[in-house]
């Protein structure tokens, strides 16, 4: 080889090697802007619908980023047991089920339903949702034809059943979401809570369309103990989008809902729709997005983090309620 020819191949060398080392300084950026995420509601499949990536392609993809953890959601299934399973297949990242009162449990709040799933093998079972697509309150907004599951007497008294179950996920202190219940159902269970001392009540994506709580609404929420669940998936969600049948929340209203009560507040994707943003992806377009516009950094990390994080059990209490207890 002449010297020219040895020039070349350096050169060339060299620029594999830069280019390498800038690929793997964008992945490394990649990974830790996203470093500590706790995504606690998401679709996956398998589920009754079309979903855009596998629970195990999910738990690949979140690790990748670099989350800490991921809550698997369906309306339909439980989705728990399978966590126990996708565990041992995928280490390095804390995986959780749920379980959903939809009629798939039965035609009525399924209390029997509850104490199976927090007793199932692993102790995975993180979240227990009031129904959500069988919901009174959605159903009759919605107009549709189809059987609902109520969780209140319709005359501001909760059901029997709902303390109960709420009352189940104390003892095993595990999360508690209202839901596609109405806002004045979601402040009674939050109320319901505080009086049985239960700190783990979530009110579902109070952020949009039917379920939108006032500023006031959202306020006494946080008073009562309850956690906000921001769901960025109103951001995605619109006439361009493959959901456009759903108005898209503008970015200042997201940003004025988030700065209500942040200490109570996180956020979570709701992806996992056909044609939509992956999770994963979804989740950074919504870090880059509300860090560019201004929203506070330690907030933030806040809401996608620490608050998630306790609420599945992985800390005893998150920053918010330590400085609350000091």
């Amino acid at each position: 080889m002449d010297r020219r020819q040895f020039l070349a191949a350096a050169t060339a060398a060299c620029a594999a090697s830069g280019m390498a080392a800038v690929k793997a300084a964008e992945a490394s950026n990649q990974r830790s802007d996203l470093a500590g995420v706790c995504d606690i509601h998401l679709h996956a499949a398998p589920d009754s619908r079309a979903r855009s990536l596998s629970e195990y392609d999910m738990a690949l993809e979140a690790k990748a980023a670099g989350y800490r953890a991921v809550l698997f959601k369906s309306n339909d299934f439980s989705c728990h047991d399978r966590a126990y399973v996708l565990r041992q297949a995928v280490s390095g990242i804390e995986l959780f089920g749920s379980l959903v009162l939809n009629r798939a449990t039965g035609t009525s709040l399924n209390v029997y339903a509850v104490e199976k799933a927090l007793a199932t093998t692993g102790r995975l079972c993180r979240t227990v949702w009031m129904p959500t697509l069988d919901a009174e309150y959605a159903v009759k907004t919605f107009k549709q034809k189809t059987p609902f599951i109520p969780v209140s007497d319709g005359r501001g008294k909760l059901l029997p059943e709902t303390l109960r179950i709420m009352e189940l996920c104390a003892q095993a202190d595990v999360a508690f979401a209202t839901g596609h219940s109405s806002p004045a159902e979601s402040l009674l269970m939050a109320q319901a809570a505080r009086d049985m001392g239960f700190k783990k009540c979530i009110i579902t994506h109070p952020n949009t369309l039917i379920w939108k709580m006032t500023a006031s609404q959202l306020e006494k929420a946080a008073e009562l103990g309850a956690w906000i669940e921001f769901c960025y998936l109103g951001r995605f969600w619109g006439e361009d989008s493959a959901m456009p049948n759903y108005p898209r929340q503008s970015l200042q209203e997201a940003m004025n809902i988030l700065r209500v009560a942040p200490e109570r507040t996180f956020i979570t994707t709701d992806l996992g729709q056909i044609g939509m943003p992956r999770p994963v992806e979804g989740m950074r377009l919504a870090r880059n997005e509300l860090l560019k516009a201004g929203f506070d950094a330690s907030l933030l990390r806040l809401m996608l983090c620490s608050i998630p994080s306790y609420l599945i059990g992985l800390v005893d209490v998150p920053p918010c309620l330590k400085a609350e207890n000091s």
